[in-house]
């Protein structure tokens, strides 16, 4: 299996040492150190989730694990996680049936089995109420997320 770097060159995955994970405003950029003194390259976005995945180690998430989507219309889903990715560097990621992530690359909400919030690195929130509240002001939007969490079976306070 190989991976592509942003100049267009191709490495075999075993020739991964470690890897760095960079979260800025486009995104995350991983960097790889590569085995036998070959040097760094910066993994092209094809590429990130394959990166991520070798020598990492996968453990099944708690039922009631579910992953929240927010849109810019205010829209807000839920979408079970049934797995974590434990990479050989940087946090633990959020595995769903689309995927790691769900597919999505930026910044991400988790609502655990327990009712407690997380913000991917940055906040944590004593329920989903609180989450919603301090991130929105729009009354129909948050009551509305929280029957949709309700409907799909998480855990809401």
């Amino acid at each position: 299996m190989f991976f592509g770097a942003t100049d267009g060159s191709r490495y075999p995955i075993a020739a991964i040492d470690r890897y760095w994970i960079d979260h800025d405003a486009k995104g995350e950029t991983i960097t790889v150190q590569l085995k036998d003194g070959q040097g760094r390259v910066t993994v092209g976005p094809g590429s990130i989730g394959q990166v991520k995945l070798a020598g990492s180690t996968t453990v099944s998430a708690l039922p009631g694990t579910f992953y929240v989507g927010i849109m810019d219309d205010g829209d807000v889903w839920f979408v079970p996680i049934i797995a974590w990715v434990i990479p050989l560097s940087g946090p633990a990621e959020p595995v769903t049936a689309s995927g790691l992530h769900d597919g999505v690359t930026n910044q991400y909400v988790i609502l655990h089995p327990n009712g407690h919030v997380t913000r991917q690195e940055m906040d944590e929130f004593d329920g989903l109420r609180k989450f919603l509240s301090e991130t929105s002001t729009d009354a129909t939007m948050i009551e509305n997320a929280l029957a949709s969490a309700q409907a799909a079976g998480a855990v809401v306070r």
